[in-house]
């Protein structure tokens, strides 16, 4: 039977609908790293490091007796940006090229891939970028973004320096022992905070990295996970909001 050209163009574009909803019905939602929740941009190899790094991390909170369905989308990039803003602004005034963030808002962790020339120019710690450090910073963000859910809404609540004091214990406590002593190693005497006053926008904003060997000896000096425990769950004999202004 003959159709005339506009029935047929009809006639196309519900099959393409009914099609798609079909393979939409059939075809499950991605899921990686055996959650439902998670999906992970990348190549294979970055996939599975990303999915150890997770299954890792987990683990750790489980250790200190959490229980957490991770939500996520992970995605590893040539560079990584986050927006930069002067005091008091409301727009950001420029760029900062970072190894990784995680964004609350948008259930979202961007990483500097391993393969990266230069590691999108970064150094953490003074040490060249490899996939060592690639997989620890995957660590330090999943740990960013499984405080977040453990936490809710008290997780804004949380002052930005004890959010990233959390997840470089977490990232330090979980280093190879070879990698975490050659960092140790340039910064040789590095102190842990002398008290938790210590950890504020200021002391982080001043030298990250050093921010980040102090809290994990900081936190094995107070009783490792138990510690970082009971600050996630709210116990903690110390304030941990902000105690200064800061975006």
């Amino acid at each position: 039977m003959r159709l005339s050209r506009q029935r047929c163009r009809a006639t196309a574009a519900i099959a393409v609908v009914w099609v798609t909803a079909t393979l939409a019905a059939v075809v499950p939602a991605r899921a990686d790293c055996g959650y439902e929740g998670v999906v992970v941009n990348g190549t294979s190899a970055e996939r599975d490091g990303a999915c150890r790094a997770l299954g890792e991390v987990l683990g750790y909170f489980t250790e200190m007796g959490f229980q957490v369905a991770p939500k996520v989308r992970i995605t590893f990039r040539p560079a990584v940006y986050v927006d930069v803003f002067a005091p008091g602004a409301d727009r950001p005034s420029g760029k900062q090229r970072v190894s990784g963030y995680y964004d609350s808002g948008r259930e979202v962790i961007e990483l500097t891939a391993a393969t990266a020339a230069k590691g999108g120019e970064r150094r953490p710690w003074r040490q060249e970028w490899c996939s060592d450090i690639c997989f620890s910073i995957a660590h330090h963000e999943i740990a960013h973004m499984l405080v977040d859910r453990i936490m809710g809404q008290r997780y804004e609540k949380l002052a930005r320096a004890w959010r990233e004091y959390i997840a470089s214990a977490i990232q330090f406590d979980l280093m190879p022992a070879e990698l975490r002593e050659r960092i140790m190693s340039r910064f040789p005497n590095h102190p842990a905070f002398a008290m938790p006053e210590h950890v504020n926008e200021l002391t982080y904003g001043f030298d990250p990295d050093g921010f980040a060997i102090s809290s994990f000896l900081h936190m094995k000096a107070n009783g490792g996970k138990q510690f970082i425990g009971q600050i996630v769950r709210g116990g903690a004999a110390f304030p941990t909001g902000e105690l200064f202004w800061s975006r």
